[in-house]
């Protein structure tokens, strides 16, 4: 995800880093350039990526709360997001999700990002994130099924 960041124009460009846990993506924007935007549910990866900028560095503003409400009225010309990842069920022929992580479940950031993402983006902005497929369903096909978005896929890595 890093290289993914790093390969973008984004020297100038606000960007977000939505659920930052340790603050690295952040990091890595700002190392690019962009004027780096991050929040997480978590007060202690808020912390952990204040901690980390200061390492580093490099200037990140820092909101703690849950999804995109921390940052309401502002837009941005990149957001990524980098959530835990879960494992889904099919029942009754729809996805039954399993949440592994503490904080908030999986799919709420993802969900954030397609309900909400277009209204936070600036026109031609974009949002970049991972989907671990751990059952190797086609959860970027529900994605598009469920809100339209055009979904590119531009990594892949098998793990056995």
């Amino acid at each position: 995800m890093a290289d993914v960041i790093s390969s973008q124009s984004i020297a100038g460009k606000n960007v977000l880093d939505l659920g930052c846990g340790s603050g690295v993506l952040s990091i890595v924007a700002a190392c690019c350039n962009a004027t780096v935007f991050a929040s997480d549910i978590s007060i202690d990866a808020c912390l952990s990526t204040a901690t980390n900028a200061a390492l580093n560095d490099v200037n990140i503003m820092i909101r703690h709360g849950r999804g995109l409400e921390p940052w309401r009225n502002e837009k941005f010309d990149l957001i990524v997001c980098n959530p835990s990842h879960f494992k889904y069920q099919i029942k009754d022929g729809n996805p039954a999700l399993v949440y592994p992580c503490k904080y908030y479940k999986f799919p709420e950031i993802i969900y954030a990002c397609c309900d909400f993402g277009e209204q936070y983006l600036k026109e031609g902005g974009a949002i970049i994130t991972t989907v671990a497929n751990l059952d190797k369903r086609p959860f970027s096909d529900l994605i598009s099924k469920l809100w339209g978005w055009h979904i590119q896929t531009i990594c892949s890595v098998k793990v056995e």
